[in-house]
Order: structure tokens, then sequence, then C-alpha cells
């Protein structure tokens, strides 16, 4: 866990950078044109869901062929070998969506959501997608190398500083709103250049590609996992961004503001989980092809409470400063039914940490198969949950239909995992995180509503800070956060000596 960790900690600290910008964006920026936020989350939410169908499993692949290529082609020329396919097959696929994309909105108009949208950002959505594709490839090269750090500063911390940047150029009529799309395009050709620029810069690279390589057994492997990837991916982002998308077909673009507001509210619960999967990724992928299934089981046990102690300290953070929140937010009136649905949304999320590294040991292994189909049926059941739920019980059936497909996902990836190779991420440590999660939360259920809203969130971090990291350090359920908790400390002391001498 040593690579990881430290990686990881660098990483959150970026990760924390995006979450306090994004923050600060939500309170004090989107609410004056959520109209405007909700054409942006639109807008991507649908390219992110057609990245897949353009690129495939392409940063799947650029992790899982690594280790064989290496072995027997120069590393040096492992980017050329990742660019290449990138380029074909995104050429290749993204002139087919284009012809086919009428299709998509056909199927759309069935299920009676906002076709014209769809068809008003065809352009714009599919451009996006194979930026998106590329960004990502990308990005899963720099963790091949343990790095992964500076890439969320170009990608995720600067699309947060983005984003806001150009709801005020809409807000205060410097672009027309139809621009949106182009300000995500313009970004992502920006951030995905410059995150290319740093992996150049990590090592001394050969342009050249070996086509010797390219056998016919080595083809019908890559073409195999490529396809099963893909089909992996998109009904991945089906779980992850569909629900935003539907959000705003069904119930409009300001709806789909409101709804991205909580969703990123809820989103900070994973500070630590996309640095520990990316970082974890390579490495159980190695551990994989070495048989080594004693170090996955330590990965994945870990990961699973490290996980679940940072996201359950998060959400009650979260529950009993969220009035205050929307209190401090302009041009926006609290409506308590939202309260709920971000518990539901927080709960899903708790859940899906605490099953950790399942995704990732299940799509590295020889049940790649399964996940998949696991993936499809999840997906499927959840366009079916969104299309029956949303126009009754609007954002609140979002959430419920979300917590209904990541309890299933979960429980069947868990065991299947378990029945094949024994590994299970639930141990008497997480019984003591939730132990500390329910005492911290009788504590501040005691504390009386504060009548200033900055006075409320001050005084509630406190106490939550306090109970909950002051449990962790007593009843222990984990040495990489016990530790890491007195370093924290022991930086601490030595910048106050340092300030008194």
């Amino acid at each position: 866990m040593g690579v990881i960790k430290g990686q990881s900690i660098r990483y959150s600290i970026f990760n924390a950078m995006a979450i306090v910008l994004g923050a600060l964006a939500i309170l004090f920026i989107i609410p004056y044109d959520k109209t405007s936020y909700g054409i942006v989350n639109m807008v991507f939410a649908a390219a992110y869901l057609f990245s897949p169908v353009i690129g495939l499993g392409l940063p799947l692949v650029i992790i899982k062929f690594y280790p064989q290529f290496t072995r027997e082609e120069n590393e040096a020329s492992y980017l050329s070998f990742a660019l290449t396919i990138t380029i074909a097959i995104t050429t290749l696929l993204g002139v087919l969506l284009s012809l086919f994309y009428e299709e998509f909105v056909s199927l759309a108009s069935y299920f009676k959501l906002d076709a014209e949208f769809l068809n008003g950002h065809k352009y714009t959505i599919i451009l996006l997608a194979v930026l998106l594709v590329f960004n990502y490839v990308i990005i899963s090269f720099s963790s091949l190398f343990k790095k992964i750090a500076i890439p969320e500063l170009l990608s995720n911390v600067a699309y947060k500083i983005a984003v806001p940047l150009m709801v005020l150029c809409v807000y205060w009529g410097i672009v027309p709103q139809e621009y949106l799309g182009i300000g995500l395009i313009l970004f992502y050709i920006v951030s995905t250049g410059a995150i290319l620029g740093y992996v150049y810069s990590l090592r001394t690279w050969k342009w050249s590609l070996s086509i010797s390589w390219f056998t016919k057994e080595r083809v019908v492997a890559l073409l195999s996992f490529l396809l099963q990837s893909g089909i992996q991916t998109l009904a991945n982002g089906l779980i992850l961004r569909l629900d935003i998308l539907m959000v705003g077909l069904v119930l409009g673009s300001y709806q789909a503001g409101i709804y991205g507001i909580i969703l990123f509210m809820t989103s900070t619960l994973e500070i630590a989980s996309k640095a520990i999967s990316q970082i974890s990724a390579p490495i159980i992928a190695q551990k994989w092809s070495e048989g080594n299934i004693a170090e996955i089981e330590k990965i994945y046990a870990k990961s699973a409470v490290v996980l679940t102690v940072i996201s359950c300290f998060l959400f009650l953070m979260l529950y009993y400063n969220f009035p205050y929140i929307f209190e401090i937010m302009p041009n926006t009136e609290y409506h308590p039914d939202w309260r709920w649905v971000m518990v539901i949304l927080c709960v899903a999320r708790i859940v899906d940490l605490g099953f950790s590294l399942n995704g990732v040991i299940l799509t590295y292994s020889r049940l790649m198969k399964a996940n998949i189909i696991l993936l499809i049926l999840s997906g499927i059941l959840y366009f079916i949950l969104l299309v029956n739920l949303l126009p009754h019980w609007g954002m609140a059936g979002a959430a419920i239909a979300y917590l209904t497909i990541i309890l299933f996902f979960n429980l069947a990836k868990h065991v299947l995992i378990k029945i094949v190779w024994k590994l299970d991420p639930i141990n008497y440590n997480l019984v003591k995180v939730i132990f500390i999660t329910a005492i911290c939360f009788a504590i501040n259920w005691l504390l009386p509503p504060f009548g200033n809203p900055f006075v409320g969130v001050i005084l509630n971090s406190l106490c939550i800070g306090i109970s909950y990291l002051g449990l962790i350090l007593i009843i222990r359920p984990s040495d990489d956060i016990e530790q890491l908790l007195k370093n924290i400390k022991a930086r601490l002391i030595a910048i106050i000596n340092r300030a008194s001498t």
C-alpha cells in the first residue's frame, strides 16, 4: 500500500482543491444561473455516455496490455501504441456514430424524452465524446507509472474552474447560452493537450510502432478485450451519468441544475476513491498476471475500510450542514425534500465505497465477462427505473433508482468474488466505522439549530470533526487512517514549534 498511499495522498490534495473550488462555485456562482449549469451537466453526461461507443474500452486496454507489451517490445514505444490505436478507433467509430445518431434520438423520443435537446447538440456531444476518450486514455497511461496527481490537477481541478467561468460568461451576457458546449470542447482540447505534455515529460519515448507485434492472436485478444471493456464502460457510464441526463430530459434543464448541485455535494464522499482505484488498477492487473491473490485480498480489504471511514465522515458533514449551505446560496429557495435526495444518494455512495475495488478486481480477472453481464443488467434495470420513477417522484425517484442499482450491482459482485476466490472486504473494522458514525450522528443530533448559517456550518463541522476523528484514534478501525492522522498531527506540531521560535 506504500506506493498507493503516497500517490493517493497527493491525488487527494488536488481532488480536495477541486472540491473546494467546486463548493465555492456551487455556493456563490452556480445559483445565479442553474439552467446553464444544468445544460453543461446534460451535454457532458450525453458525451460521457457516448464516449464508450466511440472509444469502446480503450482506457482499460491501455492498462491491460501494458505488462504484455513491455515484456515483448521496447517500453519507450508504448505511447505510440496507445495513441495510434486511439486515433484509429475513435475516428472510425466517431464517423459511424454521426451516421446513426438519429436512431439514438428516435429511441429517446419513444420514451418521451427531450429529443430536441439531443438533436440541437449533436456535433458538440460527438466531438466532446472523442475528446473524453483521449483524455481518459492519457490519464490511464499516466497511472501505469503511478503518476495520477498532476493529471487530476489538469483535468478535474481545471474543470471546476472552467465550468463556473462558462456559467458566469452566460449570466453576464458575454456569450450566448448556446455556446456552452463549445466551451466544454475548448476546455478538453487544452486539458488533454496539457496532460499529454506531462506524460511525454515522464519518459524518453520512442515514436515508432512495431507492426510485428500485431500478430493474429494478439489482435484477436486486443479486439476481444476492447469490445468487452467497451460494453462494460458503457454500462458503467449508464450507472454513473444516466440520472443527470434523464432528469434534464424529463424534468428540464433547471431541475438538472438543482440535481447537479446535489450530486456535486454527494460526490465529495468519493474524494479518495478515484485515487485509490486509479493507482490500484495497474497493480491489481499485475497481481492477477502473477497469480498473487493474497496481495489482492490485502488491497481489497484495506481499501474498503479507508474509503468507508472517509465517506462516512463526509456524509456527517454534509447531512448536518445541508440546510445551512442552501441558506448561504444566493438566488435559491431551500426545499426540505432535497435533503432526502441527498441522503439517498449518500447511502448509495457509502455502499459502493464499502465494497471497495470489486469492479476493478473483476475487470482484470478471468471473470470479466461476468462483470459485464452484471453491468448490462444493472444498466437496463436503471433505465427502466428512471423512466418509471422520474415522472412521478421527480429527483427523489432518480436517487431511489440509483440506490437500488448500487445495492443490486455491488451485492452481486460481492457474492461472485466471495464464492470464486474467498475474498471479502467486509470485516470487523467496517463494523467499527459504522459504530463510530452512529455515535457521531447521535451527538450532533443533540445540537440546537443555529440562526446564522455560517455559524451553523462552523460549529457543526467542529463538533463532527472532533468527535469523529477522536473516536477513530480511540477505536482504531484502520491503521492507514490512524497513521495519516498521526502524520498530520506531527506536522502541525512542527509548524507550531517553528512559528514559536
